[in-house]
């Protein structure tokens, strides 16, 4: 199969879907509102020993298999925690993922139309009780203590900068 260099208003129009209907597809990803979804892999940064989630390259949404098949996705987004960004018509929102107790998600939207902009999705990181953000950096917050970093303008990549509990590593 030919992976497409582009996205086309099919890829926009079904991410829309997807964030309307509280879906996503079921793996680690960031997901945008221009029909982009880059598949994260985890990486282990051995001078500082962190772990990173980074993707090589991204899908267009209407690429991803079964994307239409509701059994493939991720089904359900519930917010724990939303922070307005006063400076900005801009909300983050973070939560768990009621297709699973170990999944959690953070989305920033437009506050005024509710639009997503982007979704991190992650199976193994349990549910995400709340964010801090430093000016473009945000750190989420795992309900069994983990900290997340990653970038509030246009995330690439996902660092747990804190083991926190016994949870485990994200992978797919």
């Amino acid at each position: 199969m030919t992976i497409a260099n582009h996205t086309s208003e099919i890829d926009s129009l079904l991410v829309k879907r997807l964030w309307n209907n509280e879906e996503c597809p079921y793996f680690d990803l960031i997901m945008f509102a221009d029909g982009k979804i880059f598949p994260l892999q985890p990486l282990s940064d051995s001078d500082c020993g962190t772990i990173i989630l980074k993707s090589n390259s991204w899908i267009p949404a209407s690429q991803i298999a079964g994307i239409d098949i509701s059994d493939n996705l991720n089904e359900g987004f519930a917010s724990l925690y939303h922070k307005d960004l006063s400076e900005s018509d801009l909300t983050i929102s973070c939560g768990e993922c009621c297709s699973s107790g170990e999944n959690g998600f953070i989305s920033l939207i437009n506050s005024s139309s509710g639009d997503l902009i982007w979704l991190v999705f992650l199976v193994s990181s349990n549910p995400f009780s709340s964010v801090d953000v430093d000016k473009d950096e945000i750190i989420a917050h795992s309900t069994d203590g983990r900290k997340f970093r990653l970038n509030l303008e246009n995330p690439d990549s996902v660092e747990i900068i804190s083991a926190g509990g016994t949870g485990s590593v994200p992978t797919n």
